[in-house]
């Protein structure tokens, strides 16, 4: 993760950051920080990618919202964890796909 302040890279030893996108039917909280220290392994340092979806308005039954927010709330997850991270990083991962987009 990369943050700029000015145009000038904020690096630290450890950064978090915390920003809230909010579509027209799902909001979405996502935290990112990296150089973490790790609570079983304090000497050594890990990165966490946190990505929370909440309903910003409902106009009717709950339960019928319910439904269509849980995939959209998946997708929109999902497309932005994949785009926060680097290709060469991912394949690292040894990632397996099944026949989803």
């Amino acid at each position: 993760m990369t943050v700029h302040v000015n145009g000038e890279p904020l690096e630290g030893e450890e950064t978090f950051f915390k920003t809230v996108i909010r579509n027209a039917d799902v909001g979405t909280q996502l935290q990112v920080g990296k150089g973490l220290a790790l609570a079983h392994k304090p000497a050594e340092t890990g990165s966490v990618i946190d990505i929370d979806s909440f309903i910003v308005e409902i106009n009717k039954d709950f339960g019928a919202v319910l439904e269509n927010f849980l995939e959209r709330a998946h997708t929109i997850e999902k497309e932005m964890f994949f785009k926060l991270l680097k290709p060469e990083f991912l394949e690292t991962l040894n990632p397996v796909y099944d026949n989803e987009k």
